[in-house]
This record gives structure tokens, sequence and C-alpha cells, in this order.
């Protein structure tokens, strides 16, 4: 009768994952967390349920719980995916130096079990490692690497999130033009994948590239739909990204208090979810607002705040130029 309902339950969630109703499928396997947690498929998708709906602390806290079971159950499969989820929670919630080590672990597992797929993923995620600690140049190079890889796979999925993810590095690296043709890339693939959520990131990216153009206005815009996008979505992590966005729009078009209030909104859900990094990049941002509205003090303690982030998370380059505003 319990292998019954696994079976059953398994379905389910798979139905779930294939359509892309990530919430449903966190809800159902939160409703049966004894089945869940003794079966590493199940196990898996409850973890990837978690990323996709913006909680990685949820993610790394359910995986570090039943990894072992993952590991005892002898399907290799699962093991390989649930390893690189926790490289994703561990990226996400700012744990750097634990993201490169199990990253390095599950392309050692991808290439003994001659899993290619795995392998660009892994690719992928160092890329974004590689781009969280100012390496803009290994960043762009891992990505390109990844890319061939999932055109061979036909992953529509992998193509949009490595496009997207490229042009962040681009943009990073002031490659504004190159930026936009693969955000525009992403976009295509992610529409052609029915994927809306990695659609709205991509369009995120564009109004990050209008606002590095100077163009603040259309980056306000593009930034208040894809927070919507994000609430409707129920992806608090998504949005807190969307607000900072939307915070710096309007601080560059000096809308003080749309800047704050979105600011502020954006750093209560970075740090209600555990989102470090982005929690020091919002950080960093208000601080540069509070030093235009003349609040020294405030200022330098929330650019005290981001340097300690970035330093805990790894990177010290960013760590360095918020300490130079809080002195």
């Amino acid at each position: 009768m319990i292998r019954l309902t696994t079976e059953l339950l398994r379905a389910n969630a798979s139905a779930y994952a294939a359509s892309g109703e990530w919430v449903r499928l966190a809800d159902l396997l939160a409703r049966h967390e004894e089945l869940t947690s003794a079966d590493g498929e199940l196990a898996t998708l409850r973890a990837e349920a978690q990323l996709r709906t913006g909680r990685p602390r949820e993610a790394r806290e359910w995986l570090t719980k039943v990894l072992h079971t993952v590991e005892r159950s002898g399907d290799r499969r699962s093991l390989r995916r649930s390893l690189n989820l926790r490289g994703v929670a561990e990226l996400e919630v700012g744990q750097l130096e634990d993201a490169e080590r199990t990253f390095a672990k599950v392309l050692d597992l991808a290439h003994n079990d001659a899993d290619a797929l795995l392998t660009a993923r892994a690719l992928n995620n160092l890329g974004a490692l590689a781009d969280m600690r100012d390496r803009f140049d290994e960043a762009i190079a891992l990505y390109q690497r990844a890319i061939p890889s999932y055109q061979r796979l036909g992953d529509i999925r992998g193509l949009a999130e490595t496009h997207h993810n490229l042009a962040i590095s681009l943009r990073h690296s002031g490659q504004h033009h190159e930026a936009e043709d693969h955000e525009r890339q992403a976009i295509s693939y992610a529409s052609e994948s029915r994927n809306a959520a990695l659609e709205t990131l991509a369009r995120l990216g564009l109004g990050e590239l209008a606002l590095a153009r100077g163009d603040s206005l259309l980056a306000e815009t593009m930034a208040r739909h894809a927070a919507k996008r994000f609430v409707s979505s129920s992806d608090p992590v998504r949005e807190a990204d969307a607000l900072r966005v939307l915070g710096a729009a309007c601080l560059a078009q000096q809308k003080m208090g749309a800047a704050a209030e979105a600011l502020e909104h954006a750093c209560q859900l970075a740090v209600a979810n555990g989102a470090r990094l982005l929690e020091a990049e919002i950080r960093r941002l208000k601080s540069e607002l509070l030093f235009v509205c003349g609040d020294t003090g405030q200022a330098k303690r929330e650019a005290t705040e981001a340097a300690r982030l970035f330093e805990e998370a790894g990177s010290a380059a960013k760590a360095e130029e918020a300490r130079r505003r809080a002195y």
C-alpha cells in the first residue's frame, strides 16, 4: 500500500513539475513529507520546487536533511540532481565556497556517469558563481561551454537560463550590445519552452540594461512589471530582485520615496528568504539612497552591513567597494 501511494505521489508530482506548477508541487510534497523524505526522486523534486518558488534557504535545509537518504537509495540520477540543487541553494544564500565544492562534486559525478545534461548545468552554475565573485571573463567562458551542450541535447530551458546568465556577465563587463542580444535569445527560448518565470527574468535583465544605458524610466516600467509577475507566481526572491532594480531606477530619477519603499520591501523579502548576496546588493543601494538624502550615519551602517555580507559570501571586490562607502 505504501509503495502504491508513493507511486501515485510520484505521478502527481511529476505532472506538476512537467507543467511548471511549482507552487502546487511544493504544497503537495509538504503535505506528504514522510513519504517524500523517504524517496529520492520525491525528495529531489521538493527541493527543486522550493528553489523555483524563491525559497533557497528552505531548499538547503531540506536537502541537508534528506541527502543521506538519497545517497543510500542507490538512485544515482536523484543523487546527482540533489547535489546540483544543493549547490544552487548554497549559491543563492551566498555560501559561495560551499557551492564551489558542491559543483566540483557534481561535475565529477556527471563525468563518471556520462550525464551530459548535468555537466551543462554544472558549467552554467559555476559561471554564476564566477560572476558573483566578479570574475566575468571566467563566467562568460563557462557559459559559452555550456551552450553547445544544451544545443546538442535540445534543452530549451537550459539555453534560456544560460543565455540570460551570459547576458548578466556581459552587462557586468560593460558589453551592453552583446548582453542585449543574449537577453533577447533568452526571452525567445523561454517563450518557446513556455517558461514564464525565465521570460520575466530575461525581461528584467533588459530593464537593468536600460538602467545601465541611462534610461531609468524604461527600467522602472520593466521592473514594476517583473515584480508584479513574481508576486503572482509566489517567488519572493525574484520579486526582491525586481524591486532592487525598481529602487535603483527610482533613485536615478530622484524619486526618493518610491526608491526607499521598493528597497525596504526588497530587503525584507531577501532577509526572510535567506538570499544574503541579494540582501547585500540591496543594502548597498539603500546606502546610496541614504547618502543622497543626507542621512550619513545610517548610510554608513547599511554600507558596513553590505560589506560584511559580501565578505562572508566570498565576493571580495564588492565587499571592498561597500567598505569604502562606509568610511
